[in-house]
């Protein structure tokens, strides 16, 4: 019984984590919003043809989906995973990724 009833919590929590898996449009949104007060300098502006810091650093992330949870790398290393509809950050800062 006691099996069954740790199976049972086991199930659920793993639906849990599947159904709330946060997207890669939460991420993106989450990334402007951190970005939005950062200046960028206008010869980065126009050698990227009027794309802003926030768009530059997206086009350089991948989006790995892990069935219960999702990974960003950014240059081949993890700066992010999310589950439980939440963004955690890895070792890495958006600033150190960037460099």
């Amino acid at each position: 019984m006691k099996t069954l009833l740790i199976f049972v919590l086991l199930v659920a929590l793993g639906g849990g984590a599947y159904l709330s898996k946060p997207s890669e449009a939460s991420f993106k949104e989450m990334i402007r919003k951190k970005m939005e007060g950062e200046k960028d300098d206008l010869v980065g502006y126009v050698m990227h043809f009027g794309k802003g810091k926030s768009d530059r650093f997206l086009e350089g992330c991948t989006f790995k989906d892990r069935v219960l949870w999702l990974t960003v790398e950014h240059n081949g290393k993890k700066i992010y995973w999310g589950a439980f509809n939440s963004w955690f950050s890895s070792d890495l800062t958006i600033e150190k990724a960037t460099n």
